[in-house]
């Protein structure tokens, strides 16, 4: 889905970072399972009971090695489940929906700003005195948007823009 996609591109530096940090042990028991087999004497590898002790021994190490790789892959998907659910994208784009509507009202502020301009300056030619009535402009609302999720990177003018309801 879109979601999915948004969110494993935003976090996929942050993500990576978290897969690289994490250890990982497989190498030592490959290199556990290969110094057991250099240990062995060339010519008892050709015994047949060595044989099937040492592929029994492969066989474990794929196993274990499974066992590793599926237990980190499930830790990985439960990261990728607490970055999807945890609310940055849809903060973000309320964020971003509070930015166009403050432009928008900007915009519509001054349209009405000009146009009591003109119905003032155009009364005041037929030599009337404009009224001093005080109509309130037209306001847009912003969209809410918690204050814990509200990022740390934007500048305290742009909080108080975005905590405004």
């Amino acid at each position: 889905s879109v979601d999915d996609g948004c969110v494993s591109f935003l976090y996929r530096i942050d993500f990576q970072e978290y897969l690289e940090s994490r250890p990982d042990h497989k190498q030592e028991f490959v290199t556990q399972w290969q110094n057991d087999y250099n240990s062995i004497a060339e010519d008892l590898r050709h015994d047949e009971d060595v044989k099937a002790e040492l592929l029994l021994r492969l066989y474990n190490l794929r196993e274990r090695l499974w066992d590793i790789s599926d237990n980190r892959k499930e830790e990985a998907e439960r990261e990728r489940m607490n970055i999807m659910g945890n609310g940055w994208l849809e903060d973000h784009l309320g964020l971003l929906l509070n930015i166009y509507t403050t432009l928008m009202q900007v915009e519509i502020d001054r349209f009405q700003d000009t146009y009591r301009f003109l119905q003032d300056y155009y009364k005041v030619m037929e030599g009337n005195i404009p009224p001093e009535d005080s109509k309130e402009f037209a306001r847009i609302p912003l969209v809410s948007v918690s204050d814990a999720q509200t990022p740390a990177s934007l500048s305290a003018l742009d909080q108080e823009l975005f905590r405004y309801n």
